[in-house]
C-alpha cells in the first residue's frame, strides 16, 4: 500500500480496498464464529439438563420396578399357597 502511494495513487486505493475487503471478511468470520459457540454452548446446556431428567427417570424406573418385582414376590407365594392347599382351598 506504501508503495502504491509512491508509485501510483489508484494502486494505493486498489490496496486500501483490499485490507477493507479482508478485515470485513475476518470480521464476518469472527461474527459467525461467536454465534457457533454460543450455539453449541445453548444446545450443551440442553442436553445436560435432558441427561439430568432422563437420569431421574432411570431412578423412578428402577423404583417402580422394585415394587413390581414385590409385588410379583407376593403373588407367586400366595399362588404357590393356594396350589399345595389344593383345588378345597379355592
Amino acid at each position: 500500500m506504501a508503495g502504491g502511494f509512491v508509485i501510483s495513487p489508484p494502486l494505493a486505493l486498489v490496496g486500501l480496498l483490499v485490507a477493507a475487503v479482508g478485515g470485513h471478511l475476518l470480521w464476518r468470520h469472527r461474527v459467525r464464529e461467536h454465534a457457533d459457540v454460543r450455539f453449541v454452548q445453548t444446545r450443551a446446556g440442553k442436553l445436560g439438563d435432558l441427561a439430568d431428567k432422563a437420569v431421574w427417570a432411570l431412578h423412578e424406573y428402577a423404583r417402580e420396578s422394585e415394587e413390581r418385582a414385590s409385588d410379583a414376590d407376593r403373588d407367586l407365594a400366595e399362588l404357590s399357597t393356594l396350589l399345595r392347599r389344593g383345588p378345597r382351598a379355592a
